[in-house]
């Protein structure tokens, strides 16, 4: 890291952190607290307001109105922020189109020759994270739900279902924003049905911010964990050559090998996602057995038996 970097570091350090000591910025910055208190001394020639306290609890802090006209970015940085804005056309986020075209243009006009450089080079990267394509989304949605999250307010909404063709009123307390396969989904509890449900974003007609609060004994029951769908211990054989091709897959996160035969692994999963394993099974029957638990066996039979009557 330059020398130059490292002093802008600093001063965000300070901002963010407030009073912060010599080894602590060191650490941070996996430099010596030698070199920190050279930098520290060249940020005060260079006229910035930086306090030095002695002691137990001492450290250093800033003047929390002293700001910092420019911001430095390495090429890198550049070439990550660029990365991440040509994710963001895949992520259809609805009410921030336009700050994200204003982000954009200001990240050119202040790199210009590195990012024509960095173009040139991203339009060899191709992103394929968007399998549906949603209608338009309500607008000033997005930032009502946000609101909600942080001051803890339900939410009246319209929601249109699509197998009734019909739009429904649902009083909501919000509890999570979920991006899965180019779609929104607000998981939410609905105090009609008195449980959980998941509304896709493109599908609510109209909201409004209740003045009620999301009741604590929500908050709580329905915390990070509670959301996910209860786990289940599964546990099938595998061909390894079929292993050796999904074993880096999402859903395989935290199978374990439990026995070896000739070409065959056993495995066993904690897991929630059950059509991942029901679809696996069905399209390698020949390389997939399904040995526990009996009912997501019996559920695979009658889904084989329904199609064999069906196509047969």
């Amino acid at each position: 890291m330059k020398k130059s970097e490292r002093l802008q570091m600093i001063i965000m350090l300070l901002h963010q952190r407030g009073r912060i000591s010599a080894k602590d910025i060191a650490n941070y910055m996996e430099v010596t607290q030698r070199t920190i208190y050279r930098d520290i001394d060249a940020l005060s020639q260079m006229k910035v307001p930086i306090v030095a306290y002695e002691g137990v609890g001492g450290g250093y802090e800033i003047q929390p109105s002293y700001f910092m006209p420019t911001i430095s970015l390495t090429d890198r940085e550049v070439l990550i922020l660029m990365l991440l804005l040509k994710v963001t056309n895949q992520l259809s986020l609805p009410d921030f189109n336009d700050s994200i075209n204003a982000l954009s243009l200001k990240l050119r006009n202040s790199c210009k020759d590195l990012a024509i450089k960095n173009e040139a080079i991203l339009k060899q990267v191709s992103l394929e994270i968007q399998d549906i394509f949603p209608e338009a989304h309500l607008k000033g949605l997005f930032e009502v739900i946000l609101n909600a999250f942080y001051n803890k307010n339900q939410l009246q909404i319209k929601y249109y279902v699509p197998m009734k063709n019909d739009i429904v009123d649902r009083k909501i307390s919000p509890l999570r924003l979920l991006y899965s396969e180019g779609c929104w989904y607000l998981i939410a509890f609905c105090h009609l049905r008195e449980e959980k449900r998941t509304f896709r974003l493109d599908r609510i007609r109209s909201v409004s911010t209740l003045k009620d609060k999301i009741a604590l004994s929500i908050q709580k029951k329905y915390s990070s964990m509670a959301l996910e769908d209860p786990k289940i211990l599964l546990e099938f054989d595998i061909h390894k050559d079929l292993f050796s091709l999904i074993k880096d897959d999402g859903a395989m996160q935290g199978a374990v090998i439990s026995n070896t035969k000739e070409n065959l692994f056993t495995i066993t999963i904690e897991t929630n996602n059950l059509f991942y394993f029901e679809t696996l099974a069905i399209r390698n029957v020949s390389q997939v057995t399904i040995k526990q638990p009996t009912p997501f066996i019996e559920q695979i039979k009658e889904k084989i038996s329904t199609a064999a009557k069906k196509y047969f």
